[in-house]
């Protein structure tokens, strides 16, 4: 089974880059297209899925949905059992696992986005599981004054405002500069244009 990392509150806004609505909106020169197959649910449309992985476009990624998991980078599945209050009193959205494995926690995410899920709350929660995907598997602390800060070079503190933020901002469509920075940073070994690794992450929100 895989293990849960860092599901911590990310609620507060503090310095360096909290600014929700600075997104970075970049067209690279060259693209990598991620065949993403989506579990059949009538909460999880394909489309709008797709779209949601594309909120990494600014990195040079592309999405294309595909009928067969086994030609998929990325397979989103649908748990529909019931939403289950974690230890830190967070509700769990979604999880990422090594590998290119998603899923979505329709019962949690259906109390925060009602039935069918809303796109503002289905939106990030996708994007921010294709981000660990994509070799983010340190979630991107809010506060920038604790241990878990990164360092990019060109970008500063890897903290504030971001998809990659442990518990969600609903309403947010698109990477921030700060997660324009942890995607500096990743794990490109574990990523799923390389090899992912076998850990995986929660992505929570808070009552």
């Amino acid at each position: 089974m895989p293990r849960t990392l860092f599901p911590l509150a990310a609620l507060a806004l503090c310095a360096c880059g909290d600014n929700r609505y600075d997104l970075y909106e970049h067209e690279p020169e060259s693209f990598r297209t991620i065949a993403v197959w989506v579990e059949p649910h009538p909460d999880i449309p394909p489309e709008l899925a797709r779209q949601a992985c594309e909120s990494w476009r600014p990195e040079g990624v592309l999405c294309e949905i595909v009928a067969d998991p086994m030609m998929a980078l990325v397979r989103i599945r649908s748990s529909i059992g019931p939403c289950e209050k974690l230890k830190d009193g967070t509700y769990p959205l979604g999880r990422a696992y090594g590998g290119g494995d998603i899923t979505l926690e329709i019962e949690c995410l259906r109390k925060y986005g009602g039935a069918p899920i809303a796109e503002r709350v289905l939106w990030p929660v996708i994007a921010h599981e294709v981000g660990h995907e994509l070799g983010i598997w340190i979630h991107v602390p809010t506060g920038c004054d604790g241990p878990d800060v990164m360092e990019h070079p060109e970008v500063g503190p890897v903290c504030g405002t971001a998809l990659m933020n442990p518990e969600a901002h609903f309403g947010l469509k698109g990477i921030t500069t700060i997660d324009h920075g942890a995607y500096g940073l990743r794990e490109e070994d574990h990523s799923v244009l390389r090899i992912a690794p076998d850990e995986g992450c929660t992505f929570t929100a808070r009552e």
